[in-house]
C-alpha cells in the first residue's frame, strides 16, 4: 500500500470514529457488501431516514446525506430499477433528499429558515445541489423573509412600527 493509500485509510478510520456509532456501522456495512440487492438498497435507505432524524452534528448529517447519494447511484448504475420506472425511482429520490434535508433543518417540530438555508448551502458547497435549485432558492427566500422585521401590533400600539391614522 502507498503513503497515500495509508493516509487515506488513517483518514477514514479517524472519521468512522468521530461519527455516532449507528452512522459509521452504516458506513463500514455499505462500504464492504458484496453485490447489492434491492431489499438491501431499500434496507439501507431506510436506515439513512432512521439514523437521519436522529443525528444532531454537521458531520453525521453530511455523512448521512452522502451514503444516501452513494447508495441511490448504485442502485442506478447496478440496474437494480426496471427502465420503465426509472423516472418515479428518481422523483422519489429527489423527494427524499429533500425530505432529509429537511429533517436537518428541523428545530423540534419546525424546519428553520435559517437552518434549511444553512443546510442547502452546505450541499451548494459539496457539489450535491445546484445553487439554482428550485428547493435552494426557496431555502434562501424562506431565510430572508424570516430576517425581516416584523412590524407588530405591539410596536405600532407604542412606537417604532407604522403609524395608524394620521
Amino acid at each position: 500500500m502507498t503513503e497515500n493509500g495509508r493516509s487515506e485509510e488513517a483518514e477514514l478510520h479517524a472519521l468512522l470514529q468521530r461519527m455516532s456509532p449507528g452512522i459509521s456501522d452504516l458506513m463500514v456495512r455499505m462500504m464492504t457488501i458484496e453485490g447489492l440487492t434491492w431489499p438491501q438498497a431499500r434496507a439501507f435507505r431506510d436506515e439513512i431516514v432512521e439514523l437521519n432524524k436522529i443525528a444532531r452534528n454537521n458531520e453525521d448529517q453530511t455523512a448521512l446525506v452522502f451514503a444516501f447519494h452513494s447508495l441511490m447511484n448504485r442502485v442506478e448504475e447496478l440496474g437494480l430499477i426496471d427502465p420503465s420506472s426509472l423516472q418515479h425511482f428518481k422523483n422519489t429520490r429527489e423527494a427524499d433528499y429533500r425530505m432529509l434535508l429537511g429533517v436537518q433543518a428541523m428545530i423540534g417540530e419546525m424546519i428553520d429558515p435559517i437552518r434549511l438555508e444553512l443546510v442547502t448551502r452546505r450541499e451548494v458547497e459539496a457539489g450535491r445541489l445546484a445553487s439554482d435549485n428550485d428547493f435552494r432558492q426557496f431555502a434562501i427566500k424562506s431565510a430572508q423573509d424570516f430576517s425581516k422585521p416584523k412590524s407588530s401590533w405591539f410596536r405600532r400600539l407604542f412606537g417604532g412600527g407604522s403609524q395608524i391614522g394620521p
